[in-house]
């Protein structure tokens, strides 16, 4: 779990074919969000965030959302702390229940 974050953000809207919620995230910058549903169905969104796109401190988030519940859980970390900068996240369910997170990784200033 992320420091400094609401735990959970209730829906906003809800009608035929929409549900509008934000994901709570201690970061500035967030981009390219990727949802997705896991094996045992849980609703996933994946984003990266940080201080700056193209800095160390960017790194892939995940938060899943409790239907039960009806809420968002707190974002966490799902890639590790380096001196890259992590971005533009997917999930892909495989055989076997088995999930694979894939994202890119720059070195400092390397946008190309």
């Amino acid at each position: 779990m992320v420091d400094d974050v609401p735990p959970v953000v209730e829906i906003l809207a809800d009608g035929p074919g929409y549900r509008q919620a934000l994901v709570p995230t201690p970061r500035p910058e967030n981009h390219a969000p990727f949802l997705h549903h896991l094996p045992d169905g849980t609703l996933a969104a994946v984003w990266f965030a940080g201080e700056r796109e193209g800095m160390p401190d960017v790194r892939i988030l995940m938060s899943r959302f409790d239907e039960e519940e009806r809420r968002w859980g707190a974002a966490e970390f799902v890639s590790p702390s380096s001196s890259q900068s992590h971005q533009n996240p997917i999930l892909a369910s495989l055989p076997g229940g088995v999930v694979w997170l894939l994202y890119t990784a720059q070195d400092l200033g390397a946008q190309d």
